[in-house]
């Protein structure tokens, strides 16, 4: 399979751990991520478990970005914070056992990647909404970040089936009509390509891992209104980084082995 699951070490420049960091701040988001991990219930259902992880997003990205629902996306970080602003991050949330739903290595073609081929599409083709930077699959404990430019490449351009299929589903032109059509007809056989002939990396890493016996750094640049949180696991040397940009207020993470 030519997708390779990286940590999230790979996935972000070196020169960010080098970025000075207040004692304040790292012991504010080691105790904020804490909290968090906290929260999990596995008594509870999604709604409750994606308002939580919405809840400390936005004590990250606030006030200069948005962190809302954005039907029927489950949740999404926005690249400004008033009614301009456009989804950069777009998440999928399953519940912590809803394993049937849930993307992973063993099992990448299930109903969370196909909503989030959906959704993606839903932006970026019927909404251009041009601004999308990552994407992002959680079930609370596992989380999966993909680049948007190879969900371009794989499923927005004009020479993919896909392409023209969603665009007739949108017009109501397909036999079926219920996202469940999309899901098990379209994406589905999309996906199952994808995952086969198209080169990518996936971001993946544990929630678990970055809440045992950890240290924590939150860096923010002042000149670029860039804002770094970095976590660095002490014993196992896995870090993580959340980081939010200027422009599009996109996330991702670090981790290294």
């Amino acid at each position: 399979m030519p997708v390779k699951f990286i940590s999230p070490k790979k996935s972000v420049s070196s020169a960010f751990l080098k970025i000075p960091v207040s004692v304040e701040n790292m012991d504010w988001f080691k105790q904020s991520l804490v909290n968090l991990y906290a929260k999990r219930d596995l008594k509870k259902d999604e709604e409750y478990h994606k308002n939580e992880i919405q809840a400390f997003l936005k004590k990250i990205f606030n006030p200069d970005y948005d962190v809302q629902v954005n039907r029927p996306i489950d949740l999404a970080i926005f690249n400004g914070n008033n009614t301009t602003a456009k989804p950069t991050v777009i998440i999928e949330m399953k519940l912590p056992t809803n394993a049937a739903e849930m993307f992973s290595e063993q099992h990448p073609n299930t109903k969370a990647l196909q909503e989030l081929v959906y959704y993606f599409m839903q932006e970026y083709i019927y909404s251009k909404n041009r601004e999308i930077k990552y994407l992002v699959i959680t079930n609370f404990d596992e989380w999966y970040f993909f680049d948007a430019k190879d969900f371009v490449r794989c499923f927005a351009s004009k020479s993919k089936p896909i392409f023209e299929q969603f665009c007739k589903f949108k017009n109501n032109q397909m036999s079926g009509n219920k996202t469940s059509d999309f899901y098990n007809d379209i994406a589905k056989p999309a996906i199952d390509d994808f995952l086969e002939s198209c080169d990518i990396n996936v971001v993946r890493f544990n929630f678990a891992d970055a809440v045992n016996n950890t240290k924590m750094f939150f860096v923010t640049v002042e000149g670029d209104e860039e804002c770094y949180c970095e976590q660095l696991q002490s014993n196992s040397k896995i870090h993580r980084v959340f980081r939010k940009a200027s422009e599009h207020a996109c996330l991702s993470t670090l981790r290294h082995n």
